[in-house]
């Protein structure tokens, strides 16, 4: 005998079983088989006998790149690129989007307009430069100038913060005056000044000499003083007897401008002329001046003329009669710019 029992048989059907003849099942009959779509939810397959195959139904949808990026469907990840694109407060625009890039806003793919300005470099002016609108890359910037500073502007104006210290019609910016002496024999002295610009200051000197001094025969003695450095004032004494000291006053005479000053000195020998090349300058509004030669023996000795011979020549003519004589000068172009 079998060992089916009720609910392994068909509902309404009949069977036999060890426990005896026409037991009747209990199998609910489902008909056809079952056609089931997954969903979110667990469906569940009822028990009973099916008539013919049944089936899940399958999507070709279910791939990867139709499922956003952390989610797994049956098995299936989403793919990285695949995100959500709703944004309900601040969506971006076409004009937030750089020139010709593309992106997706709210689901909708958008192409962006946004001018691509690069480096911007911009130089200040006397009105307001307008920052033109789009992508700038970092590397642009505002021009400065080391020239802003308040020794360059007038008193009174204020330039993009910097307040002028310049008193308008004042040409002198500052005067330095001083002594300095030689002893028997000392020929050179050094005398640290304050800081100049040598394109704007010119020095100037005068002298004594103790014992005074005696002319014996072609004795002489001839003075210099001029810049070696933005810092330093160099004083020259030339003497055929140099027993005697010597005693000096200074003056540097640092300018506002608006002039450029140029430096010259050496010597020339007796009955020559000695052309010096200078940076050109418009004669019309420059002037020579040249240091006298002081404590000559005979005046026709030392004398010296400077002339300019064109904008870019300073003429020195001695009016000695010995060519074996040096001349020694010191002189200063200045051009009022």
């Amino acid at each position: 005998l079998g060992d089916a029992q009720s609910g392994d048989v068909r509902a309404g059907k009949t069977f036999s079983n060890a426990s005896g003849n026409d037991n009747v099942g209990t199998l609910v009959d489902r008909g056809n088989g079952l056609s089931i779509t997954p969903g979110t939810a667990i469906i569940t397959i009822p028990a009973g006998i099916y008539n013919t195959d049944g089936g899940v139904a399958g999507d070709p949808d279910l791939v990867s790149a139709n499922i956003k990026a952390g989610a797994n469907i049956f098995g299936v990840a989403g793919k990285t690129e695949v995100v959500d694109t709703t944004e309900g407060v601040a969506p971006a625009a076409v004009a937030n989007i750089l020139s010709g890039k593309k992106a997706f806003v709210n689901g909708a793919l958008v192409t962006g307009n946004m001018t691509d300005r690069g480096a911007q470099v911009i130089t200040p002016g006397t009105g307001n430069i307008t920052i033109p609108a789009g992508y700038h890359n970092g590397a642009g910037y505002v021009v400065g100038d080391p020239d802003l500073i308040a020794a360059n502007i007038k008193s009174g104006a204020n330039i993009f913060g910097a307040a002028g210290s310049v008193i308008p019609g004042a040409a002198i910016a500052s005067i330095q005056r001083g002594t300095l002496s030689t002893g028997a024999y000392e020929t050179d002295k050094d005398v640290a000044i304050s800081t100049v610009d040598l394109t704007k200051a010119l020095a100037f000197y005068s002298v004594k000499t103790s014992p005074e001094y005696t002319h014996n025969g072609d004795a002489y003695t001839e003075y210099q003083l001029y810049f070696t450095s933005t810092t330093n004032l160099h004083f020259r004494r030339t003497a055929s007897d140099g027993s005697n000291w010597v005693y000096v006053s200074w003056e540097v005479i640092r300018f506002n401008g608006p002039i450029n000053t140029q430096q010259f000195y050496g010597a020339i020998s007796g009955q020559q002329i000695t052309d010096i090349a200078i940076s050109a300058v418009n004669i019309s509004k420059a002037f020579i001046i040249l240091q006298p030669v002081q404590g000559a023996y005979d005046a026709n000795y030392r004398e010296v003329k400077a002339t300019f011979l064109d904008s870019t020549t300073v003429r020195l003519e001695t009016g000695g009669t010995s060519g074996s004589v040096n001349y020694k000068y010191a002189l200063w172009v200045v051009e009022i710019v």
